[in-house]
């Protein structure tokens, strides 16, 4: 089962991203800061990390950063609300996938998971 991260200080985010990956068939953990995204990694490696980019504590950039440096094959995303593109070359030089805006088109992240997980290598 594909496990993914989602890593947001506001529960609504997290419980909102959950609600529509879970019916999709994947295991969906959450943690609302950096410092406890990267002991779920350390504990249980997702696949995918969504993460947004300002969180309490580090921010979405420096928990890339730390979480790819560990676990090179994950794939992730940062969610943002502000429109810099700046962040967006920042994210995709530390490996990132891209940048997902909000506020959320529920039916565009749902595709854009899905299409960034078709990129995992099958087992």
């Amino acid at each position: 089962m594909v496990r993914i991260l989602v890593v947001d200080d506001e529960p609504k985010i997290r419980a909102m991203i959950t609600a529509i990956l879970e019916p999709e068939g994947f295991e969906v953990i959450s943690a609302e800061s950096g410092e406890e995204a990267l002991q779920r990694i350390a504990q249980s490696p997702p696949h995918l990390l969504i993460s947004d980019m300002k969180l309490t504590g580090m921010s979405g950039l420096e928990l890339l950063r730390q979480a790819r440096a560990t676990h090179p094959q994950m794939l992730a995303f940062l969610l943002t609300g502000f429109d810099d593109d700046e962040v967006e070359r920042q994210a995709t030089a530390l490996g990132a996938l891209g940048v997902i805006r909000k506020p959320l088109v529920l039916s565009q992240l749902r595709q854009t998971i899905k299409d960034a997980l078709a990129k995992l290598p099958t087992t």
